[in-house]
């Protein structure tokens, strides 16, 4: 069975108000801002066990992220395209993935605007 895959290149400019809640069940979302702000693209959905390499305007532009994913999938950032090069870390604990569904945080400050692709985990 296919799945659908919805996924945008354009950066679109959100309100300072803007939230990690204001993304879409199911999709992963990312903010140039590391605290839920402006966010980069639209949302991202990709089957399980696929990379998604960030567009051009959008690449190593990232502040923060959040999986909403519902369906128990786990998400990891990579530095490079093709899911390669070093995982991109979490700000509260320093992990650098997998990041399972509910999880909301800004990259570690030093590895902000680094992200170039997002992996969906089979699990």
């Amino acid at each position: 069975m296919a799945l659908a895959v919805v996924v945008g290149v354009f950066g679109v400019a959100t309100p300072a108000h803007a939230a990690y809640a204001d993304c879409p069940s199911d999709y992963v979302c990312i903010w140039a801002g590391s605290n839920f702000t402006t966010i980069l693209g639209s949302p991202v959905y990709r089957s399980p066990g696929t990379c998604h390499n960030l567009s051009v305007n959008l690449n190593d532009k990232a502040g923060s992220f959040y999986n909403h994913l519902s369906n128990g999938h786990h998400v990891t950032f990579y530095s490079d395209a093709g899911c390669t090069g070093f995982r991109i870390h979490r700000e509260d604990n320093g992990s650098g993935g997998p990041h399972g569904p509910g999880v909301h945080d800004a990259f570690i400050y030093y590895e902000r605007d680094d992200t170039s692709s997002i992996y969906f985990n089979t699990g």
